[in-house]
């Protein structure tokens, strides 16, 4: 199950992918055209149940269309990859602007 939330501001709809982890066809219909996608990267190119993944993610983002992804809750054998991934990476206390 994936949060949708659409702000009042005028902003296309913001998705998050809850916990529910793993890809399902359900995230590109809720997230088509976001102004942000906040998805979570456990791991680069490892699948496990309930977690998302970065390869994963870069096979499917085509079809959504965000305009900006950020990604999050990333294992620290992610984190060590950080600097090798083509997203925008979340941090502690960071403030997204628009």
């Amino acid at each position: 199950m994936s949060r949708v939330l659409k702000p009042k501001s005028g902003f296309l709809p913001l998705l998050v992918p809850a916990k529910a982890g793993c890809w399902t066809d359900e995230i590109i219909a809720a997230a088509k055209d976001a102004d942000l996608f906040l998805p979570e990267a456990y791991f680069r190119d490892k699948q496990v149940p309930l977690h998302l993944d970065v390869a994963t993610l870069e096979k499917r983002l085509p079809e959504i269309g965000a305009k900006r992804v950020i990604l999050t809750h990333m294992s620290d054998d992610m984190l060590g990859q950080v600097g090798d991934v083509p997203f925008e990476c979340a941090e502690d206390g960071m403030v997204v602007s628009f």
